[in-house]
């Protein structure tokens, strides 16, 4: 599952790009060509580190990865939110 917030990256580490960059780099990160892959695992990585307290390392290692992830999400974050069934005439599941 992906995560519905994205990374508060601190200034320093924020960098610009577009829609197709950040597509690319989170594909490759997931070494494949899904996008979700190299979210989701990008997501791991961070919760794997977020077992020592050390953010801006994490930014430094991870810098465009983190921009990257925010640029999709910002893009297609109507598709992480489940639409609530009564006002849905599909069901959906999320296995992703």
């Amino acid at each position: 599952m992906i995560d519905t917030t994205k990374f508060d990256i601190p200034d320093f580490y924020k960098v610009k790009m577009t829609f197709g960059q950040a597509v690319s780099i989170m594909e490759m990160f997931g070494d494949s060509d899904d996008v979700l892959n190299g979210m989701r695992k990008l997501n791991d990585a961070f919760t794997k580190y977020c077992e020592t307290p050390q953010d801006e390392e994490f930014y430094d290692i991870y810098c465009y990865e983190v921009n990257a992830y925010n640029m999709v999400f910002d893009n297609m974050s109507k598709l992480f939110y489940d639409i609530p069934r009564d006002k849905s005439p599909f069901t959906l599941t999320r296995n992703f």
